[in-house]
C-alpha cells in the first residue's frame, strides 16, 4: 500500500504541474486556487476523493 501510494503521489504531482502550466497561461493565480480547491468545496468530488485522501493522510 505503501508503495502504491508513493506511485499515485508522484503520478499526481506530474497532473498538478500539467495542470499549473496550462492554467497559468489562461486565467489568473486566484482562479488558478480556485480550481484546484474545487474538490474540497463539492461533496460529491470530495466524496469520490475520499480513498485518496486518507492515503495521503496515511503518508504524513
Amino acid at each position: 500500500m505503501n508503495a502504491l501510494m508513493i506511485m499515485l503521489a508522484q503520478q499526481e504531482v506530474i497532473h498538478y504541474h500539467s495542470y499549473s502550466y496550462v492554467l497559468s497561461s489562461l486565467v489568473s493565480l486566484q482562479e488558478q486556487e480556485e480550481v484546484f480547491s474545487y474538490w474540497k468545496a463539492e461533496p460529491i468530488l470530495e466524496k469520490r476523493n475520499q480513498f485518496i485522501t486518507n492515503g495521503y493522510k496515511l503518508l504524513h
